[in-house]
Parts: C-alpha cells; structure tokens; sequence
C-alpha cells in the first residue's frame, strides 16, 4: 500500500500516541521517550501551523490542549507514589511528543516520519477536577525561544552577520555553561544559512523588551529569509524558496471525476475573495530617527480610470518597521508583498481528510464544483449555419486550479484537517 491509498479508503486504518520525557531531579530529560497508555486519553488535541498573512518570512505554531483521567492517581503530582511523575521534577516542561498517521493492509505506518508535534506541558494552569479530569496546555517546542531576552546572548557587536547572530542563540549558556536551547534543539541539526550583511548591535539597548524569538523574526525579516522549526524539531534558517513547480497533493470535491486521490474533501468549504487583504501601498520603517529618509515606500502610479490596483480597489497601506532593513532589502520585501496582494487572491478554507503528510508553502491542485444550473435557454447558438437549443450554466462554486498551502490544522479526534491554502 501508500500513503496516497490509504486516505482513499472509505474507512480510515489510523493510530494516535502520546509520549512524554520527564525531567530528572537533576534536571536533566530522560534520555528515551515514555509512552503513555491511550486508556488515560479522554480527547486528542487539535495542532495548527500556519504562515503570517502577510510576511512569509514568519512562522505561527498553535500549542496543543489534550485531556486526560486521573482515576488511577497516573497524572498525579510527583509527590504521589501512584503518580508517574514520582521521583522526577514534576509534571511542568516535561516534553511531550504526538505520533499519528494511517496504518496500511500490512501494518506499515504513514507517513515515514509520523511526529506530528513536540512540545512543553505547561503546569502553571493545571486543575484538577472533581470528575478526575486534567487538561493539560502544550506550548510549542518554540517556546524555549521566548523563555530567553536576546539581550543575554553573547558576544554583541557593531559587526555582525544575521547568521553569527542565529549561531549565538544556538550557543546561548546560561551561568553553569550549559547550552540552553541545545537541550531541546540537538546542536546537530540547526541548520543555519550562511549570511554577508552586518548588523551593529554594539549595546543590548536595541535588543531590550524582546526575546530569542522576536529577534530571530526580525533578522530573517531583514534578509529576507525565513526560519521554522520542523515536526522533528530540525532548526532552519534559509533563503525563501519559491512556491514548488509542481503540486505535492490534489484536492477532489464534489464535480470532480479524477479518483486518484479519492473523494478527500469533507465539508466547511469556504471561499474569501482576498479583497480584504489588498495592499497596493507599502510604507517599511527603517530607522528609529522620524524622518523622511527613515522610510521605504513602494507606491503605484496611477491615474483615474486607468487598471491599477490603487483606483480599483483604493489605496490601501500595509506598514511596518525593522531598524535592520538595507534599503535594498527593504525594496526587495516590498516588491514581494505589493506583487502578492494588490491583486484580490482566493482563499479557500476547506475540511479535508487528514493529511499529515503536507507542509506550509507546498503548492496542492483543488477542483470543486458545485450543483450546475441551467439558467436559461437560448435560441440563436448556431454551428456553421445550424441553429440548436443552447444553455447558459452557472454555478455557485467552481474552483480547478493551483494553490498554495497557508495554514494546517489537523484535528485528532476526528482525524481531520482543516486546510488553507491560496490562490497562486
């Protein structure tokens, strides 16, 4: 079997685990992951990844809420003998791993690599309920990052590479010389993209007030890069690449007549026209000084009447500002954003069957058609001199073409995926 013929069936063949790694007294993790027995699930969390609406460059992951029973005192705090926490540090951070995919006619997992999230329980907000109920809140492995202030890393200067600075963060020790991050992220698989341009950071001035995180986004902002940490906890950072040319999955609704990927499209499809999401005018902030040459701007020429966005739709402005910008740079993001969204581009959302498999920016096909009406009939359609009843069709959807993928949110209960994607 594949991948491909297993979410064809009509009835699905899936599993679903949850792992988990305690910390040690030591505070230290558990060197292998814990399974824990299904029996004490009550309800599956539903995972969400998505890009920014605007910049590409900045990834969003959703944390996890699972539920689970405590009849047995399992989940207790780590003072219990019954607990399985007991003897460790307790139940806050411990990581936590979620496996699923479909299981084949021979008892093959899909897709090969079936870790769909890794995270961190986050205790703070743990209840215990009256019904033996606990729900715990996962934050995304990419926490850790907004955990540390950017001004404690290390070795800041007037001359450095966005890429010295990512290598900083990855070397980041805290008091006892331990690698922080590289207790979660092994240092053996950031991938880190070399990079010319420098940035002075001499002082920790520009650095205060955000995290790791906020600064890393503001870096890959500056080179036009983006970063992301993927299901198996790998670190990137690299150039944007461009949308695939060729479509990683197929979409098939109602009016469509090709079976090979089966009928996948469920229900809750919904098309945006993307007119709310016009921006023809960009205004990049470069410089903390309010002046005229601290600002970028990308504007169209237009005049009345003519086929630009702007006396289309109107002048629409998106801003925002990075101290770290070129103006090369600057002109080169705002090039990418006006070529994106002056032009109204569909976004379809739609609840499809579960596809672990698929990533943001993959480029995926869709055709769905809804009921065909015939609105009316026409006498005068001729074919080389013969008159015949001809019709005018409409229909409320009708959608066949290429895509990109915006936002996953696979849900574990249902086995489900809501999936955006827009329009190319």
């Amino acid at each position: 079997m594949s991948l491909l013929s297993c979410i064809k069936r009509n009835k699905m063949h899936v599993f679903r685990r949850l792992y988990m790694r305690r910390r040690q007294t030591s505070g230290e993790y558990e060197t292998s992951w814990q399974l824990i027995p299904n029996k004490y699930i009550i309800t599956w969390p539903s995972i969400q990844f998505s890009i920014e609406d605007i910049k590409p460059n900045h990834y969003k992951y959703s944390g996890a809420e699972i539920s689970v029973i405590n009849n047995d005192g399992y989940f207790s705090d780590e003072n219990k003998a019954a607990s399985f926490f007991y003897g460790y540090l307790g139940i806050h951070n411990t990581m936590v791993k979620i496996e699923s995919g479909y299981i084949g006619d021979d008892d093959t997992e899909y897709p090969t690599s079936t870790t769909l999230f890794i995270g961190l329980i986050s205790g703070r907000n743990t209840k215990y309920k009256y019904n033996n109920e606990i729900n715990f809140k996962i934050n995304h492995i990419s926490s850790i990052f907004d955990d540390i202030p950017a001004d404690k890393i290390s070795s800041l200067g007037p001359t450095q590479t966005a890429s010295q600075l990512f290598t900083d963060i990855k070397n980041y020790a805290d008091s006892n010389g331990t690698y922080y991050f590289q207790k979660y992220i092994s240092s053996t698989v950031w991938n880190i993209t070399a990079t010319t341009n420098y940035y002075n950071i001499g002082t920790t001035t520009n650095l205060r007030d955000i995290s790791c995180w906020k600064l890393m986004q503001k870096l890959s902002e500056a080179e036009n890069y983006i970063f992301y940490i993927d299901n198996n906890v790998n670190f990137w950072f690299k150039e944007r690449s461009n949308i695939p040319a060729s479509s990683s999955f197929h979409f098939s609704g109602i009016g469509d007549d090709d079976k090979t990927y089966g009928h996948n499209i469920m229900s809750k499809l919904n098309i945006e026209t993307g007119l709310d999401n016009i921006y023809n005018r960009i205004k990049i902030k470069l410089a903390k000084d309010d002046t005229i040459t601290s600002y970028y701007f990308y504007n169209e020429t237009w005049a009345w009447g003519d086929s630009s966005s702007s006396f289309r739709f109107g002048v629409q402005e998106y801003s925002y500002d990075n101290e770290w910008l070129t103006t090369a740079t600057a002109a080169q993001i705002a090039t990418t954003i006006f070529n994106e969204f002056s032009e109204p581009k569909q976004i379809i959302q739609a609840d499809v069957k579960f596809v672990p498999q698929l990533s943001l920016m993959n480029r995926v096909s869709i055709k769905y058609k809804s009921i065909r009406y015939l609105i009316a009939s026409l006498w005068g359609w001729f074919l080389y001199g013969s008159g015949t009843w001809g019709g005018v069709y409409a229909y409320n959807i009708n959608i066949d073409g290429d895509y990109y993928i915006t936002s996953l949110k696979h849900n574990l209960n249902a086995f489900k995926t809501t999936v955006d994607i827009k329009e190319i």
